[in-house]
């Protein structure tokens, strides 16, 4: 079984539609390609549709023949991953007019209860749980509440 990547590379531009055409051409399924090559099966897909593909996919994109001047990529520009709700908040934001813009940006100013945070002897707590730990609770508390009934 091969060892799914889970580390991020940078990512550069490239052209999604190109790199589907060189796919269905060679008779390769985007889906079961990125897992030959040891991604998640979600991976190509992304790349088409983002038009974003790691250095590293470009290598083994290359080690299968498909170069990255057949699907555009640019080897200069690297792109930062930004999920696509902060991607269209900073577009909009880029075309807000100039007096819409100082109004919005005064209300970046701390609520009272980060201001209370702030203190002098407050002391914030933060924790984690994870899924699995956090269905054992909700399962020992329903099962708990069923047995008193």
């Amino acid at each position: 079984m091969k060892e799914v990547k889970n580390g991020t590379s940078r990512l550069h531009v490239c052209n999604g539609q190109k790199l589907a055409k060189i796919l269905a051409k060679k008779g390769l399924n985007a889906r079961e390609f990125s897992t030959e090559l040891g991604y998640n099966a979600t991976y190509l897909p992304k790349v088409i549709r983002t038009n974003k593909i790691g250095e590293t996919a470009v290598g083994l994109l290359m080690s299968k023949g498909i170069k990255p001047t057949q699907y555009d990529v640019d080897m200069e520009t690297t792109v930062k991953s930004k999920d696509p709700v902060t991607v269209a908040y900073e577009d909009a934001f880029n075309k807000l007019p100039e007096k819409v813009e100082k109004a919005v940006t005064g209300l970046d100013e701390k609520s009272p209860v980060e201001l209370a945070m702030e203190e002098p002897g407050v002391v914030k707590v933060e924790f984690s749980l994870d899924i699995v730990k956090l269905k054992a609770i909700i399962k020992a508390a329903v099962k708990e509440a069923y047995e008193e009934l």
